[in-house]
């Protein structure tokens, strides 16, 4: 039965029951971003039209063109008939009967309209039928409107629609149509917006993450996507949740607009994913206002890595990060995930070692954080010549090692650079206990001294000014990565002593009983005062409450699971801590002294040694004790940043309640990062923050109850080895243009004016068109390589070829003149470069 919906009602139906792009659709609407007002007809009014007896059948004859049967003339008379034949076919009665008072009711009586296809299976993960389905636009009137329905239907059996789906082995019958109905964006008294086109959160041509790229053209998007425009381009760089200036051109679209536009779609970003699955978002500028038109994921991201490792798969993992961080809220997520991925790789930095930027090496899944253990092996391996067995010891966690080009990364002059780098990170480290101790006061105590602050007398720009400034600002950086590097370097030393002269089942026993009870261990330290305290004052009273108060002051910072900012800190909740201390005045606890002895049996232990290497052994211990404090010292400061982060977190959730936008405080944490501070700005009024709110709670309570694998292994993209042409071509032979699909390919041109001239490529070659549209789609199966004179990163044709893994190069001034029919051209799809070989 087909069914007329509200955007709340095709939320709830879902993307099998209306497609997937009305069902995005439905999401950004309901989360509160600027939409086109509109309705959605589900797929049963599809389903009924193609179950009608004439069209079954041709639907089944269909059903059996082969893929390398698609151009053959019978088989497009074939799709021909079955196009008309759905044109002229009879909605159901629910459809034409309730289309003008759902229009009616949606403000949509007499305005010009969009009817879209919005077929299940298309904009998914997988596979994102860019531009193989219809839309028809400033459609006008109700008779209007149902041929537009009708003609998205037959749009799912054009000769493009058909070799999408054989390309990538989709049933027929898993394609079936949804309709949005929308209202035109089009600038004031005027046909057409001022600006469109599409927003990537990250870099298509070479798979940058934390870079968004806008193209922009003047007046419909489609020009864009069709391919019959070349869009002015942008990017505009993330770094830690704040979005960079734009750089580059963005046609007619305002600058300041520009950086709104980057900002409403990394909070799409964030929303869709949880930032895993980078976006493509079509969008639109009245001269007045962003509106978003269509979200979906980017279905074919170049993968960077070392290029060494390149052929090998990604090991994605959580060890390190299962047991400290867990399933964070959506505010800690996103915070800590952007903090580390400018952290991460402090320490290879600090060794003069640069990593290639852009590189996704920490995802998340399910609420999860999980490191890219084959980019981070390799990175140590080529830092300091640490093999991955060594590197996984030092992480823990069950993952596989990668494949490295040399057991021995010490030798030949590779090994003089990683040896350099050693040295480098070992003075770094040496001299790093002579200034962190000072660090950490001065962070812990101005951190105390901002927790102190009353935020509610300062403008919202300030608390978005604040927040940026403790996750950007040098002054608030904490040195955690160098901090954890101090004890095993002196541990790894020590370690090889003890080897010598005791069985591996007894190492780890003597070096930890050196290590125990040497006292100064913040984080052993707040239990031990608190045992003090008792011993002192008591467990109740005015010396014991004036006790807790000074400790609280000290270590009030901190929090079970601290690294979530939307957990409580001890000092909101002085009630369990006092519940904690007189448990302690009734249960006998550890004490300091209970680790004596086991400090003294390591000692006695120790006597086999010789003197020297006792007295070099006690010396390494001290050294590594001294970094264990330093870590766990360090580990405090940034609980204290986290804890200053909570503070203006729950700020903005105090005004969001005042304003009426979400119920609770504490909902604030249930929003991501970009979120709130495009609240604090004030780019965001809070709209659908609600909606928002509920939905996550239920994905999280999924996500508590669905933990994915501890490792998951990610298979490597296809690699195509750089083929070298015979003949070194002419500095005036090669062409440049965008880089719209990876790969490489060397053979004869084949220029095209129309996609019907399809005879010259039967044999393969390259295509080379001066533009392309959906039309062009079943010529790609065709070809070895794309080359299109005019054209962006999300025209149709680059969007195609990414999904087919045809090598392409798009936006080359006269390329098509200059390249003569059946000349020999090399195509350098990652390079964004076409040479003439002859």
């Amino acid at each position: 039965m087909a069914a007329i919906l509200s955007y709340p009602e095709a939320f709830a139906a879902g993307a099998s029951t209306v497609g997937a792009k009305a069902w995005n659709l439905a999401r950004l609407a309901r989360w509160g971003y600027p939409t086109p007002r509109g309705i959605v007809v589900d797929i049963g009014a599809y389903d009924a039209v193609i179950a009608l007896p004439p069209i079954a059948a041709l639907v089944a004859e269909a059903g059996s063109i082969a893929p390398c049967d698609i151009l053959d003339t019978d088989a497009d008379a074939l799709l021909a008939r079955l196009g008309r034949a759905i044109e002229a076919a009879p909605l159901p009665e629910s459809v034409e009967a309730g289309l003008e008072p759902a229009l009616a009711s949606g403000g949509l009586t007499a305005r010009p309209l969009a009817v879209r296809s919005s077929a299940t299976g298309e904009d998914g993960d997988n596979h994102a039928f860019a531009g193989i389905h219809d839309s028809v636009l400033n459609v006008v009137g109700i008779d209007a409107v149902l041929a537009g329905i009708r003609r998205c239907f037959a749009s799912l059996w054009t000769p493009q629609a058909l070799a999408y789906r054989r390309r990538f082995a989709i049933a027929d019958a898993d394609i079936r149509c949804g309709i949005v109905i929308c209202e035109m964006i089009a600038a004031k008294d005027a046909s057409e917006p001022i600006a469109a086109g599409v927003v990537f959160t990250a870099d298509p041509g070479d798979g940058r993450h934390h870079r968004i790229v806008i193209e922009t053209v003047a007046g419909l998007g489609d020009r864009l996507v069709g391919g019959r425009q070349t869009p002015a381009r942008a990017t505009i760089d993330v770094v830690n949740n704040k979005i960079l200036p734009p750089q580059g051109a963005l046609s007619t679209l305002p600058r300041i607009i520009a950086t709104k536009l980057a900002s409403l779609a990394w909070r799409i970003h964030w929303d869709f994913s949880e930032s895993d699955q980078p976006q493509d978002i079509e969008w639109a500028f009245d001269g007045d206002r962003l509106f978003i038109l269509q979200t979906r994921p980017i279905t074919a991201l170049p993968r960077r890595t070392f290029p060494a490792i390149a052929d090998q798969a990604d090991i994605w993992t959580n060890a390190n990060f299962k047991e400290v961080l867990g399933v964070l809220s959506p505010a800690s997520l996103s915070n800590a995930y952007m903090a580390m991925a400018e952290r991460f790789l402090d320490l290879n930095r600090l060794s003069g070692f640069h990593a290639p930027e852009g590189v996704r090496f920490l995802r998340c899944i399910a609420g999860r954080l999980y490191f890219n253990a084959s980019f981070l092996q390799y990175a140590w391996y080529d830092t300091w010549g640490t093999l991955p067995a060594a590197f996984n010891s030092h992480f823990g966690g069950f993952q596989g090692e990668i494949t490295v080009p040399l057991q021995t990364p010490l030798c030949g002059l590779a090994g003089l650079r990683r040896l350099f780098a050693q040295f480098r990170m070992f003075g770094a480290i040496w001299r790093l206990p002579r200034t962190l101790p000072a660090t950490n006061l001065r962070l812990l105590s101005q951190g105390r001294q901002f927790r102190r602050r009353d935020l509610s007398p300062l403008p919202d720009g300030e608390l978005a000014r604040l927040w940026l400034e403790i996750s950007q600002s040098p002054q608030w950086r904490v040195p955690f990565m160098e901090a954890g590097a101090i004890a095993p370097i002196w541990l790894g030393l020590a370690y090889m002593i003890v080897a010598k002269h005791f069985p591996k089942d007894r190492i780890a026993a003597v070096i930890g009983g050196l290590m125990a009870g040497q006292g100064g261990i913040t984080s052993a330290e707040h239990g031990y005062h608190l045992q003090e305290i008792v011993a002192r004052c008591g467990a109740s009273g005015p010396a014991f409450d004036a006790a807790l108060t000074q400790w609280l002051d000290s270590y009030g910072h901190r929090g079970f699971s601290e690294q979530d900012i939307a957990n409580p800190r001890w000092a909101e909740t002085p009630e369990i801590i006092a519940r904690m201390a007189r448990a302690m005045a009734i249960t006998p606890a550890h004490t300091k002294a209970t680790s004596q002895p086991v400090r003294e049996k390591a000692n006695l232990d120790l006597r086999q040694l010789p003197l020297l290497q006792r007295r070099i052994l006690h010396w390494l211990i001290g050294r590594a004790t001294q970094g264990v404090r330093l870590r766990e010292e360090t580990k405090s400061a940034l609980v204290m940043i986290v804890a200053m982060a909570r503070h203006l977190a729950l700020e903005a959730g105090r005004r969001m309640v005042l304003r009426g936008t979400i119920d609770r405080q504490d909902d604030v944490f249930m929003l991501y990062e970009p979120d709130i501070l495009a609240f604090a700005t004030g780019e965001w009024q809070g709209e659908g923050a609600r909606a928002k709110i509920e939905d996550r709670i239920a994905q999280r309570a999924i996500q508590l109850a669905n933990p994915p694998p501890d490792v998951i292994i990610e298979a490597a993209h296809a690699v195509t080895a750089p083929a070298a042409p015979p003949v070194a071509p002419a500095p005036d032979a090669t062409m440049s243009g965008l880089a719209a699909s990876p790969g490489k390919a060397r053979g004869t041109a084949r220029k095209l004016s129309h996609p019907g001239d399809a005879a010259p490529l039967r044999d393969g070659g390259i295509l080379v068109a001066r533009s392309t549209d959906p039309g062009w789609t079943p010529l790609f199966l065709l070809a070895d390589a794309i080359v299109v004179e005019i054209g962006g990163y999300l025209s149709h044709g680059a969007i195609v070829a990414r999904e087919f893994g045809i090598p392409s190069v798009v936006n080359i001034p006269g390329a098509f003149d200059r390249i003569s029919q059946g000349a020999e051209i090399f195509v350098d799809g990652d390079a964004g470069q076409v040479l003439l070989l002859e």
